[in-house]
């Protein structure tokens, strides 16, 4: 294994990024600095420096609202819900531990997805959780439609979604619908207990109706 691919998978970052820190000179090996990608010798260790963005912000952004147990964020689309590599910019958990460190948030949103997200104060029993999505879809969305699905999280890219009695139950509404020159569009409303990543746009789209602008699931119908 290369030194780029084994940084990749022990940092979470890109191979790509990997190879940048190298040539920086902020990868060592048992503290010899490391100047090019060279074989993993497995009975060295091997890490990385890598910089942390400065992290700032304006709360007011992103606090809805403060109900003292539980509080209320706002993630805009294009940040992250948890910080997933040491180099990521701002992400909304970042944003939690600082102003509510004994908060945990319940749940996550995917990056190109805003929404809101909740934390709840540790030592708080939660009795039931209920998740909403909203999404515009393509196609003529039924009325209702209820199913138990799973997902196959392997890849790490993208997920497969696909009927069984072992996933989560996700009910179904259409809320509205228009219709323009490219064809019908519906608003439809997801409700579920437990989400896994990808969960919403993956099932909509093996259904046959991908959400608006999600390229990466709306070349995968099934």
């Amino acid at each position: 294994m290369r030194l780029s691919a084994f940084l990749s998978k022990k940092y979470n970052i890109s191979r790509k990024y990997a190879k940048s820190l190298i040539q920086d000179k902020k990868v060592f090996a048992d503290e010899i600095p490391i100047h090019s990608d060279i074989a993993v010798d497995e009975n060295t260790d091997y890490t990385a420096v890598i910089p942390v963005p400065e992290i700032s912000y304006d709360l007011s952004n992103y606090l809805i609202k403060d109900c003292g147990e539980l509080v209320f964020f706002y993630k805009p689309a294009g940040m992250h819900t948890e910080r997933l590599t040491p180099a990521d910019l701002l992400c909304l958990d970042d944003i939690a531990d600082r102003e509510y460190p004994e908060h945990q948030l319940v749940s996550r949103l995917d990056y190109p997805v805003d929404g809101v997200v909740a934390a709840v104060k540790n030592g708080v029993e939660r009795k039931s959780e209920q998740k909403k999505y909203l999404a515009w879809v393509k196609g003529d969305f039924p009325d209702e439609a209820a199913g138990i699905w799973d997902v196959d999280a392997s890849k790490r890219r993208h997920v497969n979604a696909f009927l069984s009695k072992d996933g989560e139950l996700m009910l179904f509404t259409c809320l509205d619908r228009i219709t323009l020159e490219q064809g019908i569009y519906s608003l439809v409303e997801v409700v579920l207990e437990k989400a896994h990543r990808h969960q919403v746009r993956a099932v909509l789209a093996a259904q046959g109706y991908p959400i608006v602008g999600d390229s990466l699931y709306e070349n995968k119908l099934k």
